[in-house]
């Protein structure tokens, strides 16, 4: 057996690469729906990841993974526009960032503290909004 203590464990999700490919998909419709839509599908989808990951946390299997010494798995944001950064700020996350948009979050201010929590029904409706103009993202 593995000492779970000894274990790291990062599980990324690439908010950016999501919201390009689905925001292409949403040019090519006609309306204004789809227009307000893009730039929803990478945060919301990473509300949800959230939610599943705090859900999982609570459950038997998490609770005798820690008692045996594992450490809470971490959630890191990649790819993700400077815009996105204050959306996605929770306990036991982070960001990939380079220098230059770690600056422009800190400085543009936006930054308050957990914005993931409780965020999934919201996360939620965005997503079947999405589906809604026929963009299945999950």
């Amino acid at each position: 057996g593995v000492d779970p203590s000894a274990l790291v464990v990062a599980a990324s999700c690439a908010v950016g690469v999501l919201d390009a490919e689905v925001d292409v998909r949403l040019t090519q419709l006609s309306g204004g729906e789809p227009h307000a839509l893009r730039g929803t599908a990478g945060p919301a989808t990473a509300q949800l990841i959230y939610r599943l990951r705090e859900k999982r946390l609570g459950g038997a299997r998490w609770r005798a993974l820690s008692s045996a010494g594992a450490r809470l798995p971490k959630l890191v944001w990649t790819d993700t526009g400077s815009g996105h950064i204050p959306a996605l700020v929770g306990w036991n996350t982070g960001h990939a960032l380079t220098a230059e948009m770690a600056e422009a979050a800190a400085v543009g201010g936006g930054l308050c503290g957990d914005t993931l929590l409780g965020c999934d029904a919201p996360a939620a409706r965005a997503l079947d909004a999405l589906a809604g103009q026929g963009v299945q993202v999950a």
